[in-house]
Formats: structure tokens, C-alpha cells, sequence
């Protein structure tokens, strides 16, 4: 878990096994709506925490501009994160899978508020911090989800040691294109 504080809005990011993946309804509903902001992605999805520290700092820049695009800043996140203008695009592309393994995200304006729901969501599946870190395995997933091609890829490592680091440099390039085309 990561915690953090960016621009008046504290944070936690929260790579999570869930024991039943059917109880996504039930978590996203134990968020007051006052203050807080509570969203879930596919962790396999998920290209490291860096992915989503930027895609929570441009959200809150877009909302503080009064540039936002959705309702809540969680959904804006997402709109970040996903590196899409439409909410349902964003939803089919790195909303929470019925694989169980997500990344809780919860927003607040109050450190207490947001700590005070940790414990509830504990119940619901087992911390792993190994689900955000950008395997191998999940490179494929990610390369297709953000429409990055080997060509893109190739040059992309020029600059970078590992396959890892060149497609996070290209998810965090794709965050930045997005809040360009606003």
C-alpha cells in the first residue's frame, strides 16, 4: 500500500487479492459521499505506482482548473489512468476484472476519514503489493489496453534498460497526452 498527499486530496493505493471478486458493488458502496472517492482497476493493468500517482495528480490539476471531465474525482482518476475521455472506454479498459485482483484507490480531504476505512476493506481480500509491480506477464496486457505496438516498444527501449521501464515511460506519456486533448 501506498499512501500520499497531493494538492489538498490524501491517498491510498492498495494492490488487493479479493476472496470473492463478486463483492466489488458491495466495497465500491462503503465510501460516504462526502469527502471521499473510492474506485477499483485491474491490477493487471496497473503499470506500478507511478501509473497512478501521476494519473491522481493530473486528475486533481483537471479538477482544481475546473477542466474535469466525470462527476467524481475517483472517476476522474480512472479517466487519467485509463488514458481515455470516456467513462465507459475507461471502465472497459482498466475498470476492476472478475479476476479479483485490483487496486483499491480511495480519495478523501481528511487523512482520518480516509485511514478510518482501511480496516473495512481488509475484509474483503489480502494486501499484495506484487499485483502493481510491472511483471512480465502483465506487459502484454498493457501493451494492448493502451494500443502500445512492438515498433513503439523498440524505440521506447533505446532509452530505457527493460521492457518494464519502456512501457511505463509510454503509460505515463499516454496520461500526460490525455489531459493535452481536453
Amino acid at each position: 500500500m501506498r499512501m500520499g498527499f497531493h494538492e489538498g486530496i490524501h491517498f491510498a493505493i492498495i494492490p488487493m487479492r479479493l476472496y470473492d471478486p463478486s463483492k466489488i458493488q458491495e466495497i465500491l458502496s462503503l465510501m460516504p459521499k462526502d469527502g471521499f472517492g473510492l474506485q477499483l482497476m485491474d491490477a493487471d493493468l496497473v503499470a506500478g505506482y507511478e501509473h497512478l500517482i501521476l494519473a491522481i495528480s493530473m486528475a486533481i490539476r483537471a479538477w482544481k482548473e475546473d477542466r474535469r471531465i466525470a462527476r467524481s474525482l475517483a472517476m476522474e482518476v480512472l479517466l487519467y489512468a485509463s488514458a481515455k475521455r470516456q467513462i465507459k472506454e475507461a471502465i472497459e479498459s482498466i475498470g476492476s476484472s472478475t479476476s479479483g485482483r485490483c487496486v483499491i484507490l480511495i480519495l478523501s480531504d481528511s487523512k482520518e476519514r480516509l485511514e478510518s476505512i482501511l480496516p473495512r476493506l481488509k475484509g474483503y481480500g489480502a494486501e499484495d503489493d506484487s499485483l502493481i509491480e510491472l511483471t512480465e506477464e502483465k506487459i502484454p496486457k498493457i501493451m494492448r489496453a493502451f494500443g502500445i505496438g512492438e515498433p513503439e516498444l523498440s524505440i521506447a527501449k533505446t532509452l530505457h534498460f527493460s521492457d518494464a521501464s519502456a512501457v511505463q515511460s509510454l503509460i505515463l506519456e499516454r496520461i500526460s497526452i490525455s489531459d493535452l486533448n481536453r
